[in-house]
């Protein structure tokens, strides 16, 4: 076992100046903490396999799912289902 935090975990740039930080990778389990500037946004897709929880740690997000859009503020979470385009 390990404490861990993005201080210490595998970073990568994706999408418009996006940040991610591995907290968990594993075939089991994977924990990603993102940090994504305002107006950026992700392409939309979906994962055959993989579900997805967002949980936002500061600010807000919005999610498409079947043409609808969902506003998560600070401090709420999300289960996309796998797939679910979002």
């Amino acid at each position: 076992m390990k404490v861990v935090s993005k201080e210490v975990s595998e970073h990568y740039n994706w999408g418009d100046h996006c940040d991610g930080w591995h907290l968990l990778k594993n075939p089991q389990l994977s924990i990603i903490q993102e940090q994504m500037p305002p107006d950026t946004k992700e392409v939309k897709h979906y994962h055959v396999e993989s579900e997805q929880f967002f949980f936002v740690l500061s600010g807000k997000i919005a999610i498409e799912i079947n043409d609808k859009v969902h506003t998560l503020n600070t401090e709420v979470g999300m289960h996309i289902p796998a797939q679910q385009a979002h």
